[in-house]
């Protein structure tokens, strides 16, 4: 399209084929909005190699679940719903969901929701995974959640510490900090 004239375009295409021409070159005087509200948040990553252990798929999960968390944190957002996208060496792709009971934006809930999912509904095992990726949905605006009296306690130390961590990665980037001690549950 783009090496054909305008002229020729209009005269085979009529009206869209100055449409077509200017499209073709790059040229769109219509206004771009970015405000529009997000539906879910997502991440996810394709690996150099492919693998198959289970505790490097999960330090990736962490990795993901973090990020996920911290973007809905971030938008004053809790998720009803998490995804987890796993595409295999032979490029078959699953998603598999998992609904909440109570929303969250906890780095912690999160991975711990898309762990079990990858154990429990994807079972890698002997399969490589080529990609990884962590989604989180049905948001809603900080709504309220249902706590049991010694539930809260549990998560104001939860939310605490995910403000903390994201007031560091904010100053000194996103890799400064990691949670390892999820990784042993």
């Amino acid at each position: 399209m783009a090496k054909l004239g305008k002229g020729f375009l209009e005269q085979r295409f009529g009206k869209a084929g100055s449409w077509l021409y200017e499209r073709a070159r790059g040229i769109d005087e219509s206004v771009v909005s970015a405000d529009r509200e997000a539906k879910s948040m997502g991440a996810e990553t394709t690996f150099a190699e492919d693998i198959a252990e289970a505790r490097a798929l999960k330090k990736v999960l962490l990795e993901l679940s973090e990020r996920v968390a911290f973007r809905l944190r971030e938008a004053g957002l809790k998720a009803k719903t998490v995804t987890l996208k796993a595409r295999f060496a032979d490029f078959h792709t699953l998603t598999r969901d998992i609904t909440l009971d109570e929303v969250t934006s906890a780095s912690d809930e999160i991975y711990k929701q898309v762990v079990w999912l990858l154990v429990n509904r994807v079972k890698p095992g002997k399969r490589k995974l080529r990609l990884l990726g962590v989604t989180a949905s049905h948001l809603s605006e900080g709504a309220a959640e249902q706590l049991l009296l010694f539930q809260e306690e549990e998560k104001a130390k939860r939310e605490r510490l995910d403000k903390a961590l994201d007031r560091i990665r904010d100053k000194l980037g996103p890799q400064v900090v990691r949670r390892g001690s999820l990784l042993e549950k």
